[in-house]
């Protein structure tokens, strides 16, 4: 018995002429059912709650995430807040591009990338409490159960360096 070289999927790809480069490749998530991240996670019930919650909140080291969208351009923003400081101590942020090239996960994901950079800038320590606030639920539930999707590298690129920040 002989046995080609090719799988039927590559001979699909050769007899259609498909053009691989036009495909992105999305690969499985990495991660098993039962994964739970190294830091915890908390969704008010609503705005004004998540308000009124930052506001009672006396944490020294408060991150704040921002994404923005101008003339059909999407980026991204982090900024941190020390206790004791009246301005941001470190602002970074991120050009993704045309807003039609990128998505509301990709966005979100860099937004978490940004906060990890600052936290790890400032060499937290592990006694340190730490809050990342985000006014956009799509990075919380992706961290919770991530998925196979665009953009999948940069969650694990979040997730990685989260769990290199102490505090």
């Amino acid at each position: 018995m002989h046995s080609s070289r090719y799988s039927p999927i590559d001979k699909l790809v050769r007899i259609f002429e498909i053009n691989l480069r036009r495909f992105k490749i999305i690969r499985p998530a990495n991660t098993t059912p039962s994964y739970r991240p190294s830091f915890s996670i908390e969704i008010a019930n609503s705005r004004e709650e998540s308000i009124e919650n930052e506001r009672k909140d006396k944490t020294s080291v408060k991150v704040f995430l921002y994404r923005s969208g101008f003339e059909g351009n999407t980026g991204a923003a982090a900024v941190l807040l020390q206790e004791g400081q009246l301005v941001p101590t470190a602002i970074l942020t991120y050009h993704l591009g045309d807003a039609t090239k990128h998505t509301l996960y990709e966005a979100e994901a860099t937004r978490g990338i940004l906060a990890m950079w600052i936290l790890k800038a400032i060499d937290t320590k592990s006694d340190d409490e730490i809050q990342v606030y985000t006014n956009n639920q799509a990075l919380i539930k992706v961290i919770r159960f991530p998925k196979a999707k665009s953009g999948k590298t940069l969650l694990t690129e979040f997730t990685v360096l989260a769990k290199q920040i102490s505090g």
